[in-house]
Formats: structure tokens, C-alpha cells, sequence
């Protein structure tokens, strides 16, 4: 009996040590010379590998999850500090970055300088002809003098022609357009928003445009940098096709207002007994805002 419960000592844990715990605690219930004999069936060792089992399979599976859990909190660590290197990486480059921009940034402000410093005015540049340095401003001054002459001038004129029975009858200026008198009667006739199009474009745009353009050709670069100057005369020129709606008027005006009635071919009356004519003259106003 020494011997066998030495061997069965001897075998650690696994199926084979519950299978001999067993039949040693089944053997002193059923041996009827034993004060622990039962006559109660003892457990199956069915029913005692299934719990043995099924505890296994527990203890299996909250070491899962506890491996899971692990591996879940090692990555998601692994993860914090791969973030925490990348935003330290971007935080490092965007101060470099900015290092950069405001490196470039003081490089264009010297260059500007000293561009402005060895630079001067249009008029007196040694770059541009001595012709063109003249002739610009000069230029500039006989357009300021044409649109005065245009706005201030009659743009066109409504003639009418009259011929009854061979009778010609021609009445000179029957109305007169001007910029002025024109921008006028728009505003009375309650048209204001096209009246206003027409101030700000054709009567206040052109003349800044010229003023601004004779400034910037006469103005040093100590007192307007050539970088703006050339970001303002660039402007100047996208906008300068704006100045051209008071022709498109006029020219609107001249097609508009042509009206030619003849007589009506009845029987009863001569051919062309009377016909009228209503033409729309261009004057110097036309002419010099052109």
C-alpha cells in the first residue's frame, strides 16, 4: 500500500494524477470492512473529467483574455509612443519650416531693399530710353485731356429728316447725348444703378487710372517700392477695360435710336409721299473718349 501511494505521489498534476486520486478515495467507500464504506454510488469518472475539464477550459480562458488584455494594453503603448514620436517629428519639421519661411521671408525683405536702394523712379531710369521716359507722362497728359474734352463735350446728337411730297424738312441736335447731361437723365428716369456704373467706370475710373499711372512713372522708390509699384501698374491694366462702358453706351445709343417710317404702299397714294428719318450723329465727345 506504501509502494502504491508513493508511485501515485511520485506522478504530478495532469489527467493521470486526478484518475488515481480518484480511484484511492473510491476504494475506502467500497470496501465494506471500512468505517468509510458508503453504499452511495461515488462520482463517475466521467463527471469527474468533465469538471476537470470544464475548470480547465475556465482557467483557459481567463488566461486568454488576460494575454489579450496584455497584448491590447502593449499595443495601444506602442501606439501612444509611436504618435508622441510622430508629433514630435511634425512639431520639429513645422519649426523648421517656419525657421525657413522666416529666413526666406527677411532674404526677399534685404533683396527688396537693396533693390529699392540701387533702383530709381521711371522718369529717370537709365534702363528705359530716354524717349519712352519722355514720351509716357506725356502721353498719360493728352489722354486726362481727351476724357475731359469727351465728358465734357456732346457725345452725339438726334437728327431728324423730314420729306413730305419732295419737301425735305431737316431739324439739327432734335437731342443732344453727353456724359454728363446723359448720366443725368438716367438718374431723373430712375435708372440710378446704371447712371452710378457709369460715374464710377467712365467718369471717376479713367482719371485715376491716368493720375496713378504718371504717379508711379514719376514717384523714387523711397517713396513706393518697386515691387508695389509693378503689383499696382499690373492691376491698373486688368482693370482698364472697365473704363470702355460709356462706349458701349453710345454705340448701344447710336443702334437704338436709328428709326426710318415711310409711307405705306396703298393704291390711292403716291410712292414715298412722306418718310422720316431719325439718326443718331456722332459727335467729339464720341470721338475723343474712343
Amino acid at each position: 500500500m506504501f509502494a502504491f501511494t508513493n508511485v501515485v505521489f511520485c506522478v504530478k498534476g495532469g489527467l493521470l494524477q486526478s484518475e488515481l486520486d480518484a480511484l484511492i478515495l473510491d476504494a475506502k467507500t467500497e470496501c465494506p470492512h471500512r468505517l468509510e464504506y458508503d453504499s452511495t454510488p461515488s462520482q463517475s469518472n466521467e463527471e469527474y473529467d468533465l469538471e476537470s475539464y470544464t475548470v480547465t477550459e475556465t482557467e483557459s480562458i481567463i488566461v486568454l483574455v488576460a494575454v489579450g488584455i496584455s497584448i491590447s494594453v502593449l499595443l495601444l503603448a506602442s501606439q501612444g509612443s509611436k504618435y508622441k514620436k510622430r508629433q514630435k517629428i511634425a512639431d520639429e519639421r513645422m519649426a523648421d519650416e517656419s525657421i525657413h519661411t522666416s529666413n526666406y521671408m527677411a532674404k526677399e525683405q534685404e533683396y527688396e531693399a537693396l533693390l529699392d536702394s540701387r533702383s530709381d523712379s521711371l522718369l529717370r531710369s537709365n534702363d528705359i530710353p530716354l524717349f519712352m521716359r519722355i514720351v509716357v507722362p506725356i502721353v498719360v497728359l493728352i489722354n486726362i485731356g481727351f476724357f475731359l474734352s469727351g465728358h465734357l463735350s456732346k457725345g452725339a446728337s438726334v437728327t431728324i429728316d423730314v420729306n413730305v411730297a419732295g419737301q425735305e424738312i431737316r431739324i439739327d441736335d432734335f437731342f443732344v447725348f453727353s456724359m454728363a447731361q446723359s448720366t443725368l437723365d438716367m438718374w431723373d428716369a430712375g435708372a440710378k444703378f446704371l447712371a452710378v456704373i457709369i460715374v464710377a467706370f467712365s467718369g471717376i475710373w479713367p482719371y485715376t487710372k491716368q493720375t496713378l499711372t504718371l504717379a508711379l512713372w514719376c514717384a523714387p522708390p523711397n517713396m513706393i517700392s518697386v515691387k508695389r509699384r509693378g503689383s499696382i501698374l499690373l492691376w491698373l491694366d486688368a482693370f482698364a477695360k472697365w473704363s470702355m462702358i460709356d462706349i458701349y453706351l453710345l454705340v448701344i445709343s447710336l443702334i437704338s435710336f436709328r428709326i426710318s417710317v415711310v409711307s405705306p404702299d396703298w393704291g390711292f397714294l403716291p410712292d414715298l409721299i412722306y418718310s422720316v428719318d431719325l439718326l443718331v450723329i456722332p459727335k467729339w465727345g464720341l470721338y475723343a473718349n474712343m
